[in-house]
């Protein structure tokens, strides 16, 4: 017996079993405070409710998202972390054989999610000679008619942030099916406001966002989708029933509710970048979010010799980047010894 043909299809293989402690475990952009205080004494508390399926706190979590944000509760996509929305995504608006149009460098499990579900990806340039800076016009030029198109801002690996302006281009050059998905997982960390009140002011946009980065929910998997509400009603059809877990879901309502933890959250990541970019002695690039990328000529011996050191990053290779790393923003303590042994490596 053999799988389908899944040759074209790239494997993920997530960090497993480094000999890299907690304190220099810089290459996730997972949240150096750990969880939220308020989400750990929720989930202990319904902890003894696990044998019950989530429909009391999913339903809890859809409505306090959707007063969050202003938009009905059916517009509340959850998923077990913002790639099971992708995924979701990718069966409600693909039809085999389709391809989406992602960016290039940008996260790849936009194209691969589509690739699973007998589709294709296409890709738009992102410029390093623009600082990575999103043109819409670069998206327009190979625009194809994709039902899906993808925008990530935060950029990552880069950090770089995309205008309202050039999201709304995106939209009216491209066709009425089309959807402009923008993901705002790092949106947290940026100066900027979120582009969710595009959802209902175009009914072409959807956004993404997750517990995972600014309320250190990473392990939790617990993310969602804020839809137009012409398809908001798809997902009862296409998603997973029971997809995110019932502690998941009391984890993501108390951590919403947690206030003084997504302020700190913040302002370690905001301090710790400007750390970063000021202290490594090689080429950075303005960031906002919780990590940066770093100019260290060959990424994957300097990886290696950074782990060899005690430091875990990111080889940002698999991105296209191959003279680059990124490195999550950590505690004050993390990130003067991260800068350290970057700078006596790279020298």
């Amino acid at each position: 017996m053999q799988p389908r043909e899944l040759g074209s299809i790239p494997p993920y293989r997530p960090r497993l079993g480094l000999d890299v402690s907690d304190r220099l475990r810089l290459g996730s952009n997972e949240n150096p405070l750990g969880p939220s205080p308020k989400a750990i004494e929720a989930v202990r508390a319904d902890a003894t409710r696990m044998h019950r399926y989530p429909a009391r706190p999913h339903a809890e979590l859809d409505a306090a998202l959707a007063d969050r944000w202003e938009v009905e509760t059916e517009q509340i996509w959850l998923g077990a972390g913002a790639v099971s929305v992708i995924d979701t995504l990718t069966r409600a608006m693909v039809d085999p054989g389709e391809a989406i149009l992602r960016p290039d460098p940008g996260f790849s499990y936009f194209g691969r999610s589509n690739l699973s579900h007998y589709g294709v990806e296409r890709t738009y340039p992102m410029s390093k000679s623009r600082s990575f800076t999103l043109d819409s016009q670069a998206i327009l030029d190979v625009y194809a008619g994709e039902p899906l198109v993808y925008i990530n801002t935060p950029h990552n690996p880069t950090g770089a942030l995309a205008s309202r302006a050039a999201v709304t281009e995106v939209v009216e050059g491209t066709d009425p099916s089309t959807l402009v998905v923008v993901d705002e997982a790092y949106e947290p960390f940026s100066t900027e406001p979120s582009m969710a009140s595009l959802v209902n002011e175009t009914d072409r946009v959807a956004i993404i966002r997750t517990f995972s980065k600014t309320y250190g929910l990473a392990g939790a998997r617990i993310g969602y989708g804020i839809i137009p509400p012409s398809i908001a009603s798809a997902y009862e059809r296409v998603s997973t029933p029971f997809g995110v877990s019932r502690l998941a879901c009391v984890a993501g309502l108390a951590a919403l509710d947690d206030e003084a933890y997504l302020e700190r959250s913040i302002a370690v990541a905001r301090r710790g970048r400007t750390y970063l970019d000021t202290e490594i002695k090689a080429t950075t690039w303005p960031s906002e979010a919780n990590f940066v990328l770093v100019e260290v000529g060959d990424a994957a011996t300097v990886t290696e010799l950074l782990k060899q050191n005690g430091l875990e990053v990111k080889d940002c290779t698999n991105f296209g980047l191959d003279s680059c790393i990124r490195i999550t923003v950590g505690t004050s303590e993390q990130n003067r010894l991260a800068a350290e042994i970057i700078n006596q490596v790279v020298s």
